[in-house]
């Protein structure tokens, strides 16, 4: 792809297709990684709730046991253990979304484009237009076609009068 832009400042010029190329680079990225980028969002608000609620049942728990030090009763050992239970749980679930979130991280590198700037931006030396060598050339050659009209229709009428 090449990015080539005709202004009068040759700095405004180059500062212009730095920008295009700039920005062209970032709509491209965001329209290929749209897609993923949106889905790594999602797994990321599913990790932070599996997170707080994972942090929620070991407060939880740790409340449970402050309060009831002695688990001899087996109501309370029945309650322990299915606060563990729901604790595993959560944790599997945690810990899924944290694997997930870690493959949809690299899932974003990996479809992210890579741009290569072959030719970086240059301010132009020296004019590109106009074309001052062509101009004078068709000028001498239009003048010189006017010219030979001009004396030849002269000569023609001066001919035709006598």
């Amino acid at each position: 792809l090449t990015v080539s832009v005709l202004m009068q400042d040759p700095v405004a010029c180059a500062g212009l297709t730095k920008y295009i190329i700039e920005k062209l680079t970032k709509q491209v990225t965001d329209y290929k990684i749209e897609k993923v980028k949106d889905n790594l969002k999602f797994i990321e608000e599913r990790y932070q709730e599996a997170e707080n609620d994972y942090r929620l049942k070991q407060q939880q728990i740790a409340s449970f046991t402050a309060k009831n030090r002695s688990l001899t009763s087996p109501f309370m050992q029945a309650e322990y253990q299915r606060l563990q239970n729901e604790l595993s749980i959560v944790f599997e679930v945690y810990r899924g979304l944290a694997t997930q979130l870690e493959q949809a991280r690299i899932t974003v590198k990996e479809r992210t484009p890579v741009f290569s700037i072959l030719e970086p931006v240059q301010v132009p030396l020296d004019k590109n237009k106009p074309k001052r060598k062509l101009i004078l050339v068709l000028s001498l050659a239009l003048g010189l076609f006017v010219s030979v009209t001009a004396v030849l229709i002269k000569h023609n009428f001066v001919d035709r009068k006598k």
